[in-house]
């Protein structure tokens, strides 16, 4: 059976996460999502801050940080059925933020697909006449790999918003995580 994800023991992450939160929140234009966007790619003088800290923290796996984003989340539908179509990274290590208890993201087989480009980049959706089948999910609670290239939506308690998540990018591919 495909592994999707997977929950990392890592000490030291809710540092990452601290300083991550004071960031956003410190810029509302990304906390309030002013400009309409769920995800953001962080500033390259705070990433240069932070970079340290994410090597330290995941250096027992041998990888380094390359680039760093948060997806901030008002409703389920900023996070709908979707595959990232990423060419740079089939896996990527997400950290909670902020009210992502009770939230999970929730990965599907689709039967069909189609490609949708935005304004910056080329998404993949289950076509409209596709059959989406549920077969993981996870609650984003800890450090956790998760498969990108396959299709996830977030599904999240609305009762607590923003939900707020943090994507890594390494030097390596981490699928070797999964094993």
């Amino acid at each position: 059976m495909k592994k999707y994800f997977k929950e990392l023991a890592v000490p030291g992450w809710e540092e990452i996460a601290q300083k991550t939160l004071d960031y956003v929140v410190l810029y509302t234009d990304i906390f309030e999502r002013r400009a309409g966007l769920s995800f953001i790619f962080l500033s390259s003088d705070f990433l240069e801050t932070i970079k340290p800290l994410i090597n330290s923290v995941f250096s027992p796996y041998g990888i380094k940080c390359v680039n760093a984003a948060v997806y901030v989340m008002n409703s389920s539908k900023d996070g709908s059925l979707h595959c990232d179509n990423s060419a740079t990274a089939d896996y990527r290590i997400n950290l909670p933020i902020l009210n992502t208890k009770n939230s999970y993201i929730q990965f599907y087989q689709v039967s069909d697909t189609v490609y949708h480009k935005n304004a910056k980049y080329t998404i993949k959706l289950p076509g409209a006449s596709s059959i989406n089948t549920l077969v993981d999910r996870v609650e984003i609670t800890q450090p956790t790999v998760i498969s990108v290239n396959d299709f996830h939506e977030i599904v999240m308690d609305v009762e607590h918003a923003p939900r707020i998540t943090m994507t890594l990018f390494f030097d390596k591919d981490l699928k070797f995580l999964l094993d």
